[in-house]
């Protein structure tokens, strides 16, 4: 083999490799985004409130029954825990992994959980089997219901999880049908000038909770966009859609903000690259001017 061949060749060698450990690097690297949302409106009990997101799990383990998750959302040392839905993928089945991580999640903290798309697209018994062992382990499964969190000193604040029909999600499909205002404003009701957060798998509709009231909104779905490029953003997002509007971070719409994470997991699709698996971490603060 002449000598420039075999350079080439080693090259493209040291390519495949590298381009290895950058994949295997931006599935199993767990990195935590921290935010701080402040508001008028947040009561002084919560003032310094701590919660972390996970979202899109797609029954991925992080180390043996997840003690390498665990032992992260521990250090951060959450007041809250919030699940926005994908905890499982619907061809996988990994039903079992998801229901250890949530029995070891509400042990330690308050937790609670929204429904993804892939639960929604389980068959309706093992979605029951599911929900049930989430409900049996103390976690709270908001279903397009809402709940009070309550604070040490007697303060409270709403907390809602969005259960949207299937076609509200991938925009390209024949059945595609957006979310309404109204039905929004309906699970919020009368807040009565609360701090309100709510759940919900999608981003996409972002304007439309922030329009029905929602002061804080924790989404998922997108993935990071699952290739990231740098000043750019998300390349595309498990519905098809290139370079997405919303891919990941916060975003702000009027008083409203939207944490979106770019989730833990890998997906049907398989893949992350550039794109580390992500814990929101949020802190809480009550301030004296208006908007987050």
């Amino acid at each position: 083999m002449a000598p420039w061949l075999m350079v080439l060749c080693g090259l493209f060698l040291l390519f495949i490799v590298l381009f290895a450990v950058f994949l295997d690097r931006s599935r199993r690297l767990l990195s935590v985004s921290r935010y701080e949302i402040a508001s008028p409106k947040i009561p002084v009990g919560f003032d310094g409130y701590h919660i972390i997101q996970l979202s899109d799990l797609h029954g991925v383990s992080f180390g043996k029954e997840n003690e390498t998750l665990l032992s992260r959302i521990e250090a951060e040392a959450p007041d809250l825990v919030l699940i926005t839905g994908d905890i499982i993928t619907r061809q996988g089945r990994e039903l079992s992994v998801a229901a250890r991580l949530v029995e070891a999640l509400a042990a330690r903290f308050p937790t609670y959980f929204a429904m993804g798309n892939h639960e929604e697209s389980l068959p309706e018994e093992e979605r029951q089997a599911l929900l049930r062992s989430f409900r049996e382990s103390g976690a709270g499964v908001l279903l397009g219901e809402k709940t009070e969190i309550t604070a040490p000193n007697g303060e409270t604040l709403l907390l809602a999880g969005l259960r949207p029909p299937l076609n509200t999600y991938h925009q390209l499909s024949g059945d595609f049908v957006p979310l309404e205002e109204q039905s929004l404003r309906a699970l919020l009701g009368d807040a009565n000038g609360k701090f309100s957060i709510l759940m919900a798998h999608n981003p996409n509709f972002f304007p439309q909770y922030a329009a029905a009231g929602f002061d804080l909104i924790f989404s998922g779905h997108i993935h990071g966009g699952m290739v990231r490029v740098p000043l750019i953003g998300g390349v595309f997002s498990p519905e098809t859609v290139l370079f997405p509007r919303y891919d990941a971070g916060l975003y702000r719409a009027g008083g409203s903000a939207m944490l979106l994470s770019r989730g833990l997991g890998t997906g049907r699709v398989g893949f992350r690259l550039f794109n580390r698996p992500d814990l929101v971490s949020v802190t809480l603060k009550r301030c004296d001017q208006k908007g987050l």
